[in-house]
C-alpha cells in the first residue's frame, strides 16, 4: 500500500473481498466486503466510494497497415459506502456492499488486438494517525459473462450435420486414387465441457498414408464498429483453441471408422447475433450437405452486407464479435488435403435434456473416451489389458513381444536343464545372447563350466537368466511421465530415455517433483539456476549462442552441469524446432556418463512446456511425476496423451 502523499502512515491494507468466484452474468448482484487493516493508532476515513468500471479497446492494424483504435465504455456507476466520515480505532474493520450489473453487457474478453474487461474499485480517502490527508485505491477484476441459453436457439442446432469431401490425386481422375471422408456431428451447439459426438469414415484410396485426422476448435474475432455488416473488410483475429485427433495413420488402401467425443474446452461463449437466434431450420441445403472441394465458392460482398447488425440485438455498441467453427483436417505429407470448416455455437445454458439429472452420484467417470473399434492389446498375459489407437498399438505390441520373447528363452533353458539335456544343447540355446554380452560375462560363464555338474547347471541357468535381463534393460525402451499441475499441461508425456549418457532411472516413481527451465538453456556451462531438493531440470538441444565454437556441446556435458547445479534427473528437448521427433542422445568420445538419469522429450511438448516457465506467473510451478510407473498405476487413472504429440 502506498501513499499518495508519501508519508509514511499507519495503514496496512485496504482489499476488495467478493463473496463468490469473480464471474458473473448480466444483471446479477455483485456482494462482497471491504477489508481495511491499520498498524497502531486510529485513522479518520473521511470517505469510502464503490465504482464498477468496463471499457472495451481496439488497438491494432488493418488489412492495409491502417491504424485502427476504438474506444467505449459499457460501465460506469458509483456508489457512497459511508455517509459520514468515520474514526477507525480498531486494527480490522469490514464495510460490506451490494451493486447490480446492467441487464445487457458484452462478455469479457482480451487478446492481443483487443480487449473488454471489467473491474470492482474502492477509493478511500482518509486522514493517518498525525492527520495527514491522503487516498488509496484497491481494484479487483471481475468477468461477465453474456447470456447465450441454448434452449432459444432454433431446432436446427440441434440437428445431425452431415459432411463430405474428397481429393482425388494424379493427372487423371483415376492416376493416384483419393481420399474420402465422411462425417456425421450430432449437432452445433454446446457449452462448455459437453462433448461433440464425431461419428464418420475417412477412406484412404490413394497411393499414400495419411498422417492425421483431426478436429480444430477455431475462434474468429471481428473487430471494429462495423464487424458484423461488412465481415470481409473488418479486423479479424482467428486462433486455433485445441486440436484432437480423430484418426492417425491411415495406410493406403485401408478404411478407418471414426467414432470420437471431443470435449469443449473452457472458452468466451459465442456473441449472440440476429442470424444465430433466427436461423430458419427448414433449409434441406443446411440439414444435408454435400461439399466438393472444387465447388466450394467465395460469397460476394453484396450477399453478406444484407444481414442484421449486432447492435440490432443489443443496446449497446458492439467493437467486437466471436464465432466459433471446428475445422476438420485429413494431412498427407505434411500438408492438409481437406479441409471442412462446420460452424458450431458455444453458449452458457445448456438444453436442459442435457444437464445432471443426479449430481451427487459417485459413479467414476473416465478421462477420455476411446473409439469402439479399439481393441484391447494384452501385455504380460491375460488379465492385464489396454486400450489404444492404431499407432499406439505398434509400440505396445513391441513392448509386449520383447517381454513375451524373453520369458520364452528363460523358460527353454530352464525345461532343457530338467530335461536332462547335454552342455552342447544348452550351449547352443544360448549362444545367440554370449555374442552380444560383455567378456567379464564370458570369463564367469568360462569358470562355471568348469566346476561340478550341479553346481555348473545351477550357475548356467541364474548367468543365462541375468544376461537376458542384462540384453532386456540395455534396450532403451520409451517411458513415460505425467504433469498433474497446471491443468493446461496435465497430460501423459512420452520420453526417450540415453543410458549411455545418464544412469538408469529407478523402478519407483517420484511424485509431485517440480520442474525448471536451465539458465543458460542450453546448458553448455555451469548453470547458473538455484534448485531446491527434487527438481527436475529442462535443457534446449544444441549449444549457447554467446559459445565461440563451431562444435555443439554434447549431451553428457548438459547432463553433467544438471548434475552439478543439483538436478535429479534432465529432459533435454528443442522446442525452437518444435517437431514431435525423438532424438537418441549419445554419449561423446570422452565415454563420460552422469550420475543422474537423462532423457529426451519432443520438440512440441518443450516449447509449452517452456513458454509456461517462462511467460507465467512465477509463483506458480509445474508438478509432475516421473517415471510413470504403468504396474503401480491404474490405466483409469492416467490422463490421455497431448494431442500434440503424434505416439
Amino acid at each position: 500500500m502506498i501513499n499518495a502523499t508519501g508519508c509514511p502512515d499507519n495503514l496496512s491494507e485496504c482489499m476488495i473481498e467478493l463473496d463468490k468466484e469473480p464471474v458473473y452474468y448480466c444483471g446479477d448482484i455483485i456482494k462482497g466486503k471491504i477489508h481495511v487493516k491499520i498498524l497502531d493508532g486510529h485513522i479518520e476515513i473521511t470517505s469510502l466510494r464503490l465504482l464498477l468500471n468496463g471499457h472495451g479497446k481496439i488497438n491494432a492494424k488493418g488489412k492495409k497497415d491502417e491504424a485502427v483504435q476504438e474506444n467505449v465504455s459499457y460501465l460506469k456507476k458509483s456508489q457512497r459506502l459511508l455517509p459520514k466520515p468515520l474514526e477507525m480505532t480498531t486494527k480490522e474493520r469490514l464495510f460490506p456492499f451490494e451493486e447490480t450489473l446492467p441487464e445487457s453487457l458484452p462478455n469479457s474478453f482480451y487478446c492481443s488486438k483487443g480487449h473488454i474487461q471489467y473491474s470492482v474499485v474502492v477509493v478511500m480517502e482518509y486522514k493517518t494517525n498525525s492527520g495527514v490527508p491522503s487516498m488509496v485505491k484497491a481494484v479487483r477484476g471481475i468477468t461477465v459473462l453474456e447470456e447465450v441459453d441454448l434452449n432459444k436457439l432454433p431446432k436446427l442446432y440441434f440437428e445431425q450435420r452431415n459432411e463430405y469431401d474428397q481429393r482425388k490425386f494424379g493427372w487423371f481422375a483415376c492416376t493416384g486414387g483419393s481420399i474420402r471422408l465422411n462425417l456425421t456431428i450430432d449437432r452445433t451447439a454446446f457449452v462448455c465441457g459437453e462433448a461433440v459426438t464425431m461419428i464418420g469414415k475417412i477412406e484412404n484410396k490413394s497411393d499414400r498414408r495419411i498422417e492425421k485426422v483431426s478436429a480444430n476448435l477455431v475462434r474468429t474475432t471481428r473487430f471494429g464498429a462495423d464487424a458484423d455488416d461488412t465481415p470481409d473488410s473488418s479486423l479479424t483475429d482467428v486462433q486455433e483453441m485445441q486440436e484432437d485427433l480423430l484418426a492417425m495413420y491411415v495406410c493406403e488402401g485401408t478404411v478407418i471408422r471414426i467414432d470420437k467425443k471431443v470435449h469443449v474446452p473452457p472458452v468466451a461463449p459465442s456473441t449472440p447475433t440476429f442470424a444465430m437466434m433466427s436461423k430458419a431450420p427448414n433449409s434441406d441445403r443446411d440439414r444435408f450437405q454435400l461439399r466438393r472441394r472444387s465447388q466450394v465458392g467465395r460469397l460476394s460482398l453484396s450477399s453478406q452486407k444484407s444481414r442484421q447488425s449486432l447492435s440490432s440485438l443489443s443496446p449497446f455498441q458492439r467493437l467486437m464479435a466471436i464465432s466459433y467453427s471446428y475445422l476438420i483436417k485429413v494431412r498427407t505429407g505434411g500438408v492438409d488435403i481437406i479441409e471442412i470448416q462446420v460452424p458450431v455455437v458455444i453458449g452458457t445454458k445448456p438444453l436442459a435434456a442435457h444437464r445432471f439429472i443426479d449430481g451427487s452420484s459417485s459413479e467414476e467417470i473416465a478421462h477420455f473416451k476411446m473409439c469402439k473399434q479399439d481393441k484391447a492389446i494384452p501385455l504380460l498375459d491375460g488379465k492385464e489389458k489396454t486400450l489404444c489407437n492404431k499407432a499406439q498399438s505398434k509400440k505396445l505390441y513391441v513392448i509386449a513381444n520383447n517381454i513375451r520373447t524373453e520369458n520364452l528363452v528363460v523358460n527353454k533353458i530352464i525345461h532343457a536343464t530338467e530335461e536332462g539335456s547335454t552342455i552342447s544343447d544348452v550351449a547352443s540355446l544360448a549362444s545367440s545372447f554370449v555374442r552380444k554380452i560383455t567378456p567379464a560375462i564370458k570369463i564367469s560363464l568360462g569358470r562355471l563350466l568348469s566346476g561340478d555338474a550341479e553346481s555348473m547347471w545351477r550357475g548356467l541357468i541364474f548367468l543365462l537368466i541375468a544376461v537376458v535381463a542384462q540384453l532386456c534393460w540395455s534396450v532403451e525402451e520409451p517411458l513415460f511421465f505425467l504433469i498433474t499441475y497446471p491443468e493446461k499441461l496435465a497430460y501423459t508425456y512420452q520420453m526417450q530415455p540415453s543410458y549411455s549418457v545418464g544412469v538408469r532411472f529407478p523402478s519407483y516413481s517420484f511424485k509431485k517433483v517440480s520442474l525448471a527451465y536451465a539458465y543458460p538453456p542450453h546448458g553448455c556451462s555451469p548453470l547458473k539456476n538455484k534448485l531446491g531438493p527434487n527438481q527436475v531440470l529442462l535443457l534446449e538441444r544444441g549449444r549457447d549462442l554467446f559459445i565461440l565454437s563451431k562444435y555443439e556441446c554434447s549431451f553428457v556435458d548438459k547432463v553433467i552441469h544438471a548434475e552439478e547445479a543439483g538436478a535429479l534427473i534432465a529432459l533435454i528437448t528443442d522446442s525452437k524446432a518444435g517437431s514431435d521427433e525423438f532424438v537418441d542422445m549419445i554419449t561423446d568420445t570422452t565415454q563420460r556418463r552422469a550420475g543422474i538419469p537423462a532423457a529426451y522429450i519432443t520438440g512440441a511438448s518443450g516449447r509449452r512446456i517452456r513458454d509456461y516457465l517462462l511467460y507465467s506467473d512465477m509463483s506458480t510451478k509445474v508438478l509432475m511425476t516421473i517415471p510413470l510407473n504403468h504396474s503401480t498405476t491404474s490405466l483409469r487413472n492416467i490422463p490421455s496423451k497431448p494431442p500434440w504429440e503424434l505416439w
